[in-house]
């Protein structure tokens, strides 16, 4: 059986995702890699055509399914998620397609990302921010999305409203320019903003 629409598609692969993907064909007969990304020499594992699989046959003895993804250490210290599919030819498993790819670069990205969004490592100075009454709003405006899973950036006019009645019985709008402000974040002009507020304030029969 030919390998070369395999090599192919392999070939394909770790050129779109390059460099984070390695592919290898193991021939299952000679128990060796027949075919590895980036020519002679793999772009992770650094072996070459021609070096032993050194596959572990006892445990996948005739290898007629996908191996399941699994974790290992690349030579160097990165984390590496490989996947391997059987390559068959009449109904007998003839090579092994590994695909192979570095995702440490994704675990130091999750890293850095858990860092800079750290939220509770220090307090505000009260001194500095005791007064930063347009920070509570945010506050405010955000716990209360949160409540009714609504989306910021996608507010109807309706629950815009629903927000002004919400920031009004809170006391929002005792602020100075709190009006102002309240109609620049949520993209209302101060006649919409203060119509509201002029309903809510009319006694109801």
């Amino acid at each position: 059986m030919k390998l070369t629409p395999y090599e192919n598609c392999a070939t394909a692969f770790s050129t779109l995702l390059h460099p984070l993907v390695e592919v290898v064909i193991h021939d299952l007969k000679t128990q060796k890699i027949c075919f590895i990304t980036g020519g002679l020499k793999g772009s992770l594992s650094q072996r070459k055509i021609g070096d032993p699989s050194l596959l572990d046959t006892e445990k996948n003895e005739n290898f007629t399914e996908n191996i399941p993804p699994y974790s290992k250490i690349n030579f160097d210290g990165r984390l590496i998620k490989s996947l391997s599919l059987p390559i068959q030819e009449n109904g007998e498993t003839i090579a092994l397609m590994c695909i192979n790819v570095d995702i440490s670069v994704f675990e130091q990205v999750h890293q850095l990302t858990s860092l800079l969004l750290e939220t509770n490592q220090t307090e505000h100075p009260e001194s500095l921010f005791k007064n930063d009454w347009q920070e509570r709003i945010h506050k405010a405006l955000h716990g209360f999305l949160k409540e009714k899973e609504w989306i910021f950036q996608a507010l109807t006019t309706a629950q815009k409203k629903i927000i002004i009645h919400h920031f009004y019985n809170q006391g929002a709008f005792e602020e100075k320019n709190a009006a102002d402000y309240i109609a620049k974040i949520l993209s209302l002009s101060r006649a919409t903003i203060f119509n509201a507020l002029r309903t809510l304030k009319t006694p109801k029969n």
